[in-house]
C-alpha cells in the first residue's frame, strides 16, 4: 500500500476542509511490508492516517515508527552505558537481564539494589540519537536520550537531560549518592542498541549517575513528572516478567499510556464544540 498524494485533507475544528502540502522531507516508512509516507510537518495527520490504513494490531506499529523518524520518540540509554548488578558488578546495559538487582538511588543520596522488573523500551539492534554529557567534577562522560529524565541537585528534582544543569554522582566507597556535578557540555551521539530497564523504585544508577527509569517525550504535550510516572506504572513495577520480551520496541503498556495521553489532549472541552 502506497499512500502518496500531494497533500493531506485534514477536517478542521469547525468541520471545514483544508489541505497541508507535503514537506520535502517526508519519510517513506515500511511497516509490516507495507509503504507508508507520511509528512514530517503534520504529525496529528501522519497519526490519523495509522489508524486509517492500519489494522489495531498493526497501529502502534505505524505510531511507533513516525515517532522515531521525527525524532519524538525516547530513547533512553545505549547498549555501552553500564550499571551495577549485585552478584556481576559493574556490566553494560546490553548484558543486564530481568530479575537482576540494579543498583539504584534516591534523591535521598540512599542507594540500593531493586529487582529489573521489566524493559520500558528495548531495542538492541536500534540506531538512536543521544546526549553525550561531560561531567566537570568526575571528567566522565554520561549518556542518555535529551528527554529522559535525571536527577539534578540544583532542581531537587528529576528534569529532562536536555535541561540539566547538574547530576548526582554514586560514591563508590560509601554506597550513597552525594556527589553533585555540574554539566560541562553535552554533544549529540549516535549509539546501537536502546534501552529503558524499569526497576521496583522507579531509579536506576547509570554510569554513576543518578536517574529516573522514565522519560518525557516530545510526543506528549506536556512534561511528565518523576512522581507522576511512578503512580501510572505501578501495575507493572509490581509485576514479573521472567523472560526477555516478545516486544522490540516499546512496552505495550507505555504505548497504551502514551496513545491515550495524546488522545485525551486533543479533545475539545464541550463548551468550545461547534453548535
Amino acid at each position: 500500500m502506497v499512500i502518496s498524494p500531494s497533500s493531506f485533507v485534514v477536517a478542521s475544528h469547525h468541520g471545514a476542509l483544508h489541505q497541508i502540502p507535503y514537506e520535502k522531507e517526508a519519510q517513506v516508512l515500511n511497516i509490516n511490508g507495507q509503504t507508508f509516507t507520511c509528512n514530517r510537518g503534520d504529525m496529528e495527520g501522519c497519526m490519523r492516517e495509522c489508524a486509517r490504513q492500519f489494522p489495531p494490531a498493526d497501529q502502534h506499529k505505524c505510531a511507533t515508527a513516525i515517532e522515531r523518524e521525527m525524532g519524538t520518540l525516547p530513547m533512553c540509554f545505549p547498549s555501552t552505558a553500564r550499571v551495577r548488578v549485585m552478584a556481576k558488578g559493574e556490566i553494560s546495559m546490553a548484558e543486564l537481564e530481568l530479575g537482576d538487582l540494579v543498583l539504584a538511588g534516591e534523591a535521598n543520596g540512599v542507594a540500593s539494589f531493586q529487582k529489573l522488573v521489566t524493559w520500558l523500551h528495548y531495542s538492541p539492534e536500534e540506531v538512536g540519537t543521544f546526549l553525550q554529557f561531560q561531567l566537570r567534577a568526575s571528567k566522565r562522560t554520561f549518556v542518555a536520550s535529551a528527554e529522559h529524565l535525571i536527577y539534578d541537585p540544583e532542581a531537587s528534582d528529576f528534569v529532562r537531560a536536555d535541561q540539566a544543569r547538574s547530576v548526582c554522582l554514586l560514591n563508590p566507597l560509601e554506597g550513597t549518592c552525594t556527589g553533585v556535578s555540574s554539566i560541562a557540555e553535552s554533544s549529540p551521539v549516535h549509539c546501537k542498541g536502546v534501552y529503558c530497564p524499569l526497576t521496583t523504585s522507579g531509579t536506576i544508577i547509570v554510569d554513576d549517575v543518578l536517574c529516573s527509569c522514565f522519560a518525557s517525550p516530545e510526543c506528549i504535550p506536556f512534561t511528565i513528572s518523576h512522581r507522576a510516572a511512578l503512580i501510572v506504572t505501578s501495575p507493572i513495577r509490581f509485576s514479573s516478567v521472567k523472560d526477555t520480551p516478545a516486544y522490540t520496541d516499546i512496552h505495550p503498556y507505555c504505548r497504551w499510556l502514551m496513545d491515550a495521553t495524546s488522545t485525551i489532549t486533543t479533545l475539545r472541552p464541550w463548551w468550545q464544540l461547534p453548535r
